[in-house]
Parts: structure tokens; sequence; C-alpha cells
């Protein structure tokens, strides 16, 4: 490719604006670990459960869980299942979402304060049975 300086104006103008809108990679919950990307690539890991744990889900309002759970009738792996905090009269509560069959599964999962990893894989295992 050739060197940026030598490109048109108009071309550099766009190869910097691409580049200025990259979303960084979202963060992620997988073997009880959630990774959070940082600026350099790499990720930052902090087990379910910890108070890090707690504190980042005051932060955020929805996320995606894979589950390392097996299923019981198939070797399959379980499908992600997508993780929402909504606004009630009660407060803010979580819930597990999973389209199946072009069908949208809805699962309660509770307050912040109670959401913890046996938790999420016993819905990923009810949203994920057919």
């Amino acid at each position: 490719m050739a060197n940026s300086n030598q490109l048109p104006p108009d071309e550099r103008r766009v190869t910097f604006l691409a580049a200025a809108h990259r979303r960084p990679p979202p963060p992620c919950i997988r073997s009880n670990q959630l990774c959070l990307p940082d600026e350099q690539g790499g990720c930052r890991s902090y087990p379910v459960g910890s108070p890090a744990w707690f504190d980042w889900l005051q932060t955020v309002s929805a996320f995606r869980f894979l589950s390392t759970q097996p299923r019981s009738h198939t070797s399959r792996p379980l499908r992600p299942i997508s993780v929402r905090k909504e606004k009630r009269r009660q407060g803010f509560l979580w819930y597990a979402y999973l389209r199946r069959l072009g069908q949208l599964h809805k699962r309660y999962l509770g307050r912040t304060q109670t959401l913890t990893r046996e938790k999420l894989d016993a819905v990923a295992l009810d949203l994920n049975a057919a």
C-alpha cells in the first residue's frame, strides 16, 4: 500500500475517519471471567461475582453471556444469551433474552446484587432448552 503522504488529500481524510470511528470490541463473559478490552488490544479479566464484577454491572445496561455448561441431550455448545438491565417500578432489574426458531424468549434474572455465575448458567440452560 502506498504511504499515506503519497495519497491525494481526499483519500487520506477517508482513511483517517475510518480509523477514528472503529468501535472497541464489546466486553464478554466466558469461563467465569469478565473480559474488558483495553486500548492496546489486550483484555483485563475479572472473576464473575467479584467486587469488580458488581462495579462493572452498575455501569452497563447490556452484555452477552456465553455459558460453558454442556447441554444434557446433545454435544453442541449453548448459544450465548443477551442480558439487559431494564427500569421497572421496583428499580433496575436484569433479564435474559434468546431468539430461538424466530421467537424471542425472556427470563427474569433479578437485581444487580443477585446476578451470579450460577444464575446466569441456569438461565442460559433454560433458554437454550428446545
